[in-house]
């Protein structure tokens, strides 16, 4: 999988990019990846079962209050692709529409979003591509007030005891692919998110050290327009 391929697939641009479809899909893994050292082989998921309605209202509730109380964050990823492959790095977000995604040499892509659109910089062959945020399936996380209820399909809810997890979809099918996101059970941290693209493949991003509430400073989101002008834009 190319250095290009694993970038979009993070944010669910691969099929938008017109990447080609691999044979093979990846499982998200699901245990609280936060604790384990980067280069850490992932254990298998606990056992979960689907939310009763009374238990998946709640946990709506609960993991739509704790999307709207972060206002920043940073830490490490480890992103799992299609194919299998592993690639890690550092993560900024700041609520709401900026993130910042720094993989560690020698991986060449630097994604960063500030506040209306995505741009993928292959620092190797001196290219950026951008997009609008709203076409990711991760702006809908980025957005000052989330409202999952009127926003997106949600497609089940599964909790475990150790960690929920949401599958849903943008309801108004302007976003391609879905959207898994995993917490810990309790506390609600976000430990581990997956899309699944509209070609059907599945990457997923495994979240460890983060800290939250701590000042990010503004220009890890700005995009310089003039360091790499060729590329796709839409």
């Amino acid at each position: 999988m190319t250095a290009r391929r694993i970038a979009f697939a993070l944010i669910g641009l691969a099929g938008m990019a017109a990447v080609p479809a691999l044979a093979q899909t990846a499982t998200p893994t699901t245990l609280q990846p936060q604790f384990l050292p980067a280069t850490a082989p992932m254990p298998s998921a606990p056992e979960r079962v689907e939310a009763t309605p009374q238990d998946r209202e709640a946990a709506i509730t609960a993991i739509q209050a704790k999307l709207n109380s972060i206002g920043s964050m940073h830490g490490t990823f480890v992103q799992t692709g299609p194919d299998g492959g592993r690639s890690e790095g550092r993560v900024y977000i700041q609520r709401p529409g900026k993130m910042r995604f720094e993989y560690d040499l020698p991986h060449p892509m630097l994604i960063i979003a500030d506040g209306r659109r995505v741009a993928v910089e292959n620092r190797k062959a001196k290219t950026t591509d951008q997009y609008p945020l709203r076409l990711t399936p991760l702006g809908m996380l980025l957005k000052e007030n989330i409202n999952l209820r009127d926003e997106a399909n949600v497609l089940a809810v599964s909790i475990g005891p150790e960690t929920v997890s949401i599958i849903m979809e943008d309801k108004d099918s302007k976003v391609p692919g879905q959207l898994t996101l995993v917490f810990a059970a309790g506390t609600y941290d976000l430990l581990e998110w997956s899309v699944r693209d509209a070609q059907g493949l599945v990457t997923s991003v495994a979240l460890y050290d983060i800290v939250e509430g701590e000042q990010v400073s503004a220009k890890l989101f700005y995009i310089n327009e003039n360091i790499f002008p060729e590329g796709r834009t839409r």
